[in-house]
């Protein structure tokens, strides 16, 4: 029988022991998994995410993700993390319209991913409609979450 199968039929018996065992092997079997191969387990848990919340940041992953930028400035001067606070980022998008189920964390990672790559030849404001355009306002993208997505191939 398929583990699925089986989770399934845990899930829909509605017995809290047989649910809560059921977490438990499936925790250790993470737990296994992060301890042997923590980069698919990283992925696995991200899935877990888009699959519970959609392809949005959380707090945790637009921290996560905004701390590995990496990028060098006009000047040559090399930097790491965001440019802009989340804080910093609402202010200057707040008069902008976003789609429906953008996060402000999502606003954060997008930004801040923009800044990182263009900063050696664009002003911040440029940058920030660069970011606007092309993370929420990209005609031919078809679905939700380009941020999510963009970030997420980079894994």
């Amino acid at each position: 029988m398929e583990l699925t199968k089986l989770i399934d039929t845990a899930m829909k018996s509605g017995d809290s022991k047989i649910i809560a065992a059921s977490e438990e092997l499936v925790t250790e079997a993470f737990d296994f998994l992060k301890a042997h191969d923590e980069s698919k387990y990283k992925c696995l848990v991200r899935d877990m995410h888009e699959i519970i919340h959609g392809p949005h940041y959380s707090e945790e992953f637009a921290e996560e993700d905004v701390a590995k930028l990496r990028y060098t400035d006009a000047s040559g001067v090399e930097h790491k993390g965001p440019h802009w606070t989340k804080s910093q980022v609402i202010a200057a998008t707040g008069n902008l319209e976003f789609p429906k189920g953008v996060t402000d964390c999502d606003k954060y990672v997008a930004f801040n991913a923009a800044y990182a790559d263009f900063s050696k030849k664009f002003s911040e404001q440029q940058i920030l409609d660069i970011a606007y355009l092309f993370f929420f306002k990209d005609e031919d993208w078809n679905g939700d979450g380009k941020i999510w997505h963009y970030m997420k191939s980079n894994k």
